[in-house]
C-alpha cells in the first residue's frame, strides 16, 4: 500500500478514535468514499462508509440522549477502529469482522 493511502487510513482511524460525532462522521464518510476508490480492498471502506452514514442519519436532526448516543456509536467505534488497525498493519480484514460491525450497527 502506498504511503499516501497509509496516511489517509491512519487519519481515518484517528478520527474514529476521537469519536463518532456529527462533525467527524461527515469527514469519515468522505474519507471512506475516497479510500474505497483508491484501495485494493474497496469493500472494507464501502462497509465503513455505509455504517458511518447510517449513524450520521440517526444522529442528525434529533436530540439524542447521552445513553442513546453511546448505544448508536460505542460498538461501531470499537469495531471500526479494530478493522482500521488491521488494514493499517497490512492484514486482510476478515469477512466476519465486517459482518460483526454491520450486525452491531443494526441491533
Amino acid at each position: 500500500m502506498s504511503n499516501h493511502i497509509t496516511r489517509r487510513i491512519a487519519s481515518l482511524r484517528r478520527l474514529v478514535d476521537a469519536g463518532l460525532h456529527l462533525e467527524n462522521l461527515d469527514t469519515l464518510i468522505d474519507l471512506c468514499s475516497s479510500l474505497g476508490q483508491d484501495s485494493p480492498n474497496p469493500l472494507d471502506f464501502f462497509v465503513l462508509k455505509q455504517v458511518f452514514a447510517d449513524v450520521s442519519s440517526a444522529l442528525e436532526g434529533e436530540a439524542v440522549t447521552p445513553e442513546r448516543f453511546r448505544e448508536l456509536t460505542e460498538r461501531v467505534q470499537l469495531q471500526a477502529s479494530s478493522i482500521l488497525v488491521s488494514i493499517e498493519s497490512g492484514r486482510s480484514v476478515e469477512r466476519s469482522s465486517l459482518e460483526n460491525l454491520v450486525r452491531s450497527h443494526l441491533t
